[in-house]
C-alpha cells in the first residue's frame, strides 16, 4: 500500500494550458509503468493542483488508467504518464465513491422545485400550523434538492471541484508564509485542527486591498478559493461522504459561490475587465451549486447582503428552494444572526420576495408572525431601528403581490404589520 499523503516540495505546472513533451511515437498504452517513479512524477508535475498532493481523488473516484494517462500527457512525456497511472492504480484509499458529486444532499438530485418544497414541509401548498421550532428542525442535508452539486472533475469546465492552477505564490507567502507553513504542517499531520489552521489565514491572504479578491480580474480569486475548497473536501472524503463539516470549511465553499457574481464579464470604468477568462456555460449555476452546498451543512451561517444565492437559485427556476432557504435561516440563531442583528428581518423580506402565488400568502403571514415573536423577545443588541423599519416596509411592499384586496389574509397580515411597527417605535 502506498502512503496517501506526500509532504514534499512541489514543482512543475498543472494548468490546463500546460503542454509537456510528447514523443512522436508513443509507446503502446498497455506497457506497464513504474509506480515508484510515478509517485515522484506526480508530486513534481501534478500535485500542485490536486490539493491532496497524492492523487487520492483520482483513485477514490475511480479514474481509469487510460484517463490518467491521457490527462497527464498534458504535462509529462508518454513514459512518465504511464508511471503516474501505475502509481494511481497502486493507491489504496480508505473509501471510494460511486458518485462524481459526493456531497449531494439527499443522496441524489431531486425531481423538481415543488417536490423539494413538499419533501421539506409535507405539502405542495403552505403548511397550516407550521411553527418556527418545526421549521428549525428540518435538516437541509436530508432534502433532495433539484440542483446537482459540483462534480469532481469536468474537463474544459469550471463547474467542478478540480482546480486548474496551483495556489499562487502571493497567497502562499502572505503574512510570513502562514499558508505555506500551514500546508506543510497539514500534510505532515492531516488532522481537522491542522486543516482549520490552514483555512484560518486564507481570507486575510486573499480579501484585502491589492490581494487576489480585491482585483477586477476574478480568475485568481475564484481559482484560489476553489483550490482551498477542494483541500477541505478531500480531507473529509477520505473518511467517507461527511455528515457534517466545520463552518470554516463550508465558508470556503460559500465563498467560491459568491465569486460567481464577479464572473459575469461586466467591464469597469476603464474597460479592462472582461470577466472569467475561460468559457463556462453559466456563472449563475456555479453560484447556486456552491452556495447551496454550504447552506445545506450550515443553514444559519451565511448572510446574503446582495441576495446572490436567491438570484442564482431563481435563475435555475428554483423559486421554492430560494424561499425555503430564506425561511430556514430566518428562524435560526446561528453565526449570521450573531453578526447581523436584523438577520431575521432580512430573511423574512427575502422569503416573501421569493415565494410564488400558491404559497405567498402563507409565507407572508408566517414571516410577520415571526417578526413579532422576534421583537417581543427584546430588541437584540445592535439592532438599527431605522434599517429594521426599512426591512419591514420592503417585506410589506413585496407582500402586496400575494394579498388579494378584501381578503381575510390581508386583514390578518395588516394587523400583524401594525404590531411590528408598534414594536419598532
Amino acid at each position: 500500500m502506498i502512503v496517501l499523503l506526500v509532504p514534499a516540495v512541489i514543482t512543475g505546472g498543472c494548468g490546463q494550458d500546460v503542454s509537456g513533451p510528447e514523443p512522436s511515437s508513443p509507446a503502446p498504452i498497455d506497457v506497464p509503468g513504474d509506480p515508484a517513479a510515478g509517485r515522484v512524477a506526480f508530486v513534481q508535475s501534478c500535485a500542485q493542483c490536486h490539493a491532496s498532493r497524492d492523487g487520492f481523488d483520482l483513485s477514490a473516484f475511480g479514474f481509469s488508467r487510460l484517463d490518467v494517462i491521457r490527462r497527464s500527457r498534458n504535462h509529462v512525456d508518454d513514459k512518465t504518464s504511464r508511471d503516474i497511472a501505475a502509481y494511481i492504480a497502486a493507491l489504496e484509499p480508505d473509501g471510494s465513491f460511486g458518485s462524481n458529486s459526493p456531497f449531494q444532499p439527499g443522496a441524489r438530485v431531486g425531481d423538481g422545485d415543488v417536490e423539494y418544497w413538499t419533501d421539506a414541509l409535507g405539502t405542495s401548498g403552505w403548511p397550516s400550523g407550521l411553527t418556527p421550532v418545526a421549521l428549525r428542525a428540518i435538516d437541509p442535508r436530508a432534502l433532495r434538492v433539484p440542483l446537482a452539486m459540483p462534480e469532481w472533475s469536468l474537463e474544459g469546465s469550471d463547474e467542478d471541484w478540480m482546480p486548474d492552477v496551483p495556489l499562487p505564490t502571493q497567497v502562499l507567502d502572505h503574512s510570513g508564509s502562514a499558508i505555506r507553513t500551514g500546508l506543510d504542517a497539514y500534510y505532515a499531520d492531516p488532522t481537522e485542527s491542522s486543516l482549520l489552521r490552514v483555512l484560518a489565514p486564507f481570507k486575510a491572504a486573499t480579501e484585502g486591498p491589492g490581494l487576489l479578491c480585491w482585483q477586477s480580474d476574478p480568475d485568481p480569486c475564484f481559482d484560489a478559493r476553489r483550490w482551498m475548497a477542494s483541500l477541505g473536501a478531500q480531507h473529509y472524503l477520505r473518511r467517507g461522504p461527511p455528515v457534517a463539516v466545520p463552518v470554516e470549511v463550508a465558508q470556503v465553499w460559500w465563498d467560491v459561490g459568491t465569486s460567481a457574481i464577479s464572473l459575469l464579464g461586466e467591464a469597469d470604468s476603464e474597460g479592462d475587465y472582461e470577466g472569467l477568462d475561460r468559457v463556462i456555460p453559466s456563472t449563475f449555476i456555479i453560484g447556486a451549486r456552491w452556495m447551496y452546498l454550504a447552506f445545506s451543512y450550515h443553514p444559519e451561517a451565511f448572510n446574503e447582503p446582495g441576495e446572490y444565492m436567491g438570484v442564482f437559485l431563481d435563475a435555475q427556476g428554483l423559486h421554492r428552494v430560494s424561499a425555503f432557504v430564506a425561511l430556514r435561516r430566518m428562524v435560526g440563531d446561528g453565526p449570521a444572526h450573531q453578526e447581523h442583528a436584523d438577520q431575521c428581518l432580512q430573511d423574512g423580506y427575502l422569503a416573501v420576495k421569493r415565494a410564488d402565488v400558491e404559497v405567498g400568502p402563507g409565507v407572508t403571514e408566517f414571516v410577520f408572525e415571526y417578526y413579532i415573536q422576534f421583537l417581543e423577545g427584546g430588541r437584540p443588541p445592535g439592532l438599527d431601528v431605522g434599517r429594521a423599519r426599512d426591512l419591514v416596509k420592503l417585506t410589506w411592499d413585496e407582500a402586496q403581490q400575494w394579498l388579494p384586496e378584501s381578503s381575510p389574509v390581508l386583514a390578518r397580515v395588516t394587523a400583524l404589520r401594525e404590531r411590528v411597527e408598534e414594536l419598532l417605535r
